[in-house]
Parts: structure tokens; sequence; C-alpha cells
């Protein structure tokens, strides 16, 4: 069973809350893409994609994401958790 639109939105919003809404429109952006069984079921992306250029992050923007999509999968799982969508 995959993640529900509803949930999903849920997760967003509050990602988006918590990520997010902090950042600046000239400050280095972040991006959150939440799929399900290859589907997209949410995304949002806030602040810049280059500090050089100024031009502004987008969900299209090619990003490095390194380690950091550890700590963003761990805080969805844990959202998820919380609300009571993932199976035991």
């Amino acid at each position: 069973m995959g993640v529900s639109r509803a949930v999903a939105d849920r997760v967003l919003a509050r990602a988006y809350e918590k990520l997010l809404a902090p950042i600046g429109a000239g400050e280095p952006g972040g991006a959150v893409l939440i799929t399900s069984r290859g589907e997209e079921l949410a995304s949002a992306a806030r602040g810049a994609a280059s500090l050089e250029s100024g031009d502004p992050l987008t969900i299209h923007s090619a990003l490095d994401v390194g380690s950091v999509a550890k700590i963003v999968t761990g805080l969805c799982i844990a959202i998820l958790e919380e609300e009571g969508a993932l199976c035991p």
C-alpha cells in the first residue's frame, strides 16, 4: 500500500513549515518531493538555486543532495509514523 495524497499533503505542509518557510528568497534553498510508487504526490521549493545568480529554486532545479537526503527521509518517516500512516 502506498501513501495517500491526503497524508502526503499533511507531510508536505509540516515539512514546509519546519524546513522551507524559514528560508528567504536570497538564501540557499531547499526542496521537498513526496512520491509513492513512482507517482509524485506533493512538492515544494523555496529560496535560491544559486547564490551567485540569485535564481530562485524550483522543484525542477538540479540539486547535489549528498547526505542531506538521509536527514530529510528520517524526518518524513517520523512525521508519517506520528500521523499513524505507516503499516507495522
